[in-house]
């Protein structure tokens, strides 16, 4: 049985649930995209962070080395 508004445009009741089906994942993935990006930017964050923290510690000890 197909909906008045499914039967005016040409699409089945199962087409309809198909289309809907596809736009609750798509907004699924949106948000999932989202999320990433935010996952993303800390990551790179935290890379530059132990990247600088990394450059201290290894500044550190060369001066360490050259004292002894």
């Amino acid at each position: 049985m197909t909906t008045k508004a499914a039967a005016a445009n040409g699409t089945s009741q199962q087409d309809a649930k198909f289309l809907e089906a596809i736009g609750t994942c798509i907004d699924e993935m949106k948000q999932i995209r989202k999320s990433m990006k935010k996952t993303d930017t800390e990551i790179r964050r935290l890379q530059a962070s132990t990247r600088r923290n990394l450059d201290q510690t290894w500044e550190i000890l060369r001066d360490v080395k050259a004292s002894h």
